[in-house]
């Protein structure tokens, strides 16, 4: 279905025609809808939201695949609001992070007193960019240009969730095990047609330049409706056999995911980010967890 049979005003500047497959796909050709005067205007959910709505999408894009980094939660955001009425913060909380008891773990948008207080939050640092004193991180949006910005009480309260999404890594593998667990007696909140749509349609990504690849896990992995699929590959009698994995990298390190075939949820959350493509303590702590099992990642 068309995206604007659900979100009315999306329905400008030759949008009419793109998909809701498209937009959870990160195919809908607005990657690069993003405001030109820096940090404040993104802290406004609403309005980026409207932004996106009247934005202009790159026509040669739309169909084809381009990770839409920061844009994504505005075009969700939007899609859900008008599909149910409601905002994306209430409508996760009330479906998602309620249901599965982690909603004082997992925030999309701080609430003031805990930023006031001050007492759970991990303040966020790039350690390559302190050692590299007085250089800079050259192209990429605001938060890789600066990850310090992350601290920022007006950053953290707002609700950004494609950038500063607030978790505790116990959350994350909550977040994936209620979403796709098989555990015994726990009834997932997609269904098993959805899991298998989203591995249907994941295609792969060919590695991207450093300015585009804003995670440090390094995986090969594919994109099936808004989540990664990464293929971990097990040593059978007849040679090496590919065991889905489905979840997401997150910027500098931060990764959660599950492994159907194992009925086990991870998730990993760093405040000392590592932009490396390789090498970084994510990529050999999932490394670890995945021997565990008999299983290897395969590396981009």
């Amino acid at each position: 279905d068309p995206v604007a049979k659900f979100w009315d005003s999306f329905a400008q500047e030759g949008k009419e025609e793109i998909t809701v497959r498209q937009l959870l796909s990160h195919e809908a050709g607005l990657a690069q809808a993003m405001p030109r005067d820096g940090l404040d205007p993104m802290l406004d959910f609403d309005a980026m939201v409207r932004f996106v709505a009247g934005a202009k999408p790159q026509e040669e894009k739309v169909g084809a695949f381009e990770y839409h980094a920061i844009s994504y939660c505005w075009l969700v955001g939007g899609l859900i609001q008008g599909a149910t009425g409601q905002s994306l913060a209430d409508f996760v909380r009330a479906e998602v992070l309620s249901p599965l008891g982690i909603e004082d773990d997992a925030h999309l948008g701080v609430p003031r007193a805990i930023v006031e207080g001050n007492e759970r939050l991990a303040s966020v640092c790039l350690p390559s960019l302190m050692r590299d004193s007085g250089s800079s991180q050259e192209g990429g949006s605001v938060f890789r240009q600066n990850p310090s910005v992350f601290n920022m009480d007006k950053v953290r309260e707002a609700v950004i969730p494609s950038a500063n999404a607030h978790m505790t890594s116990r959350a994350i593998a909550a977040f994936y095990d209620g979403l796709f667990g098989q555990a015994e007696g726990k009834t997932p909140i997609l269904s098993s047609e959805t899991k298998e749509r989203i591995l249907a349609q994941s295609r792969v990504l060919a590695p991207q330049g450093a300015g585009q690849l804003e995670n440090s896990a390094g995986l090969t992995r594919r994109q099936g409706l808004g989540f990664q699929v990464f293929v971990f590959s097990s040593s059978g009698g007849n040679g090496d056999v590919g065991v889905p994995v489905i979840g997401h990298l997150g910027f500098g390190g931060s990764v959660g995911f599950t492994i159907p075939s194992e009925s086990v949820s991870v998730g990993v959350a760093v405040n000392a980010l590592d932009l490396s493509a390789k090498g970084s303590c994510s990529a050999a702590l999932v490394t670890e967890i995945a021997a565990h099992f008999g299983l290897q990642p395969q590396q981009l």
